[in-house]
């Protein structure tokens, strides 16, 4: 059973959302890390950039299944 349009757009947008975020705050924890280094932080680099990395590949996943379904052109809103 595959989800109707608008609800894998809203999956996309969310996902994507959550990459970006995911963004932010790596880059927030690499500048943190040049003021006061800290042993853990290549593991929260690691589980940030796996979310950031996750949550675009699944944004990219629904954005092909919108394609797949017709409804995902570039001026569809």
């Amino acid at each position: 059973m595959t989800a109707p349009v608008s609800d894998l757009k809203r999956r996309a947008r969310i996902a994507l959302g959550i990459a970006v975020v995911a963004l932010v705050f790596l880059g927030e924890s690499v500048v943190a890390h040049r003021v006061a280094p800290h042993p853990a932080s290549p593991w929260v680099w690691m589980a940030l950039g796996a979310a950031g990395s996750g949550a675009l590949a699944y944004a990219l996943g629904c954005a092909l299944r919108l394609r797949r379904a017709g409804q995902g052109g570039a001026g569809s809103k």
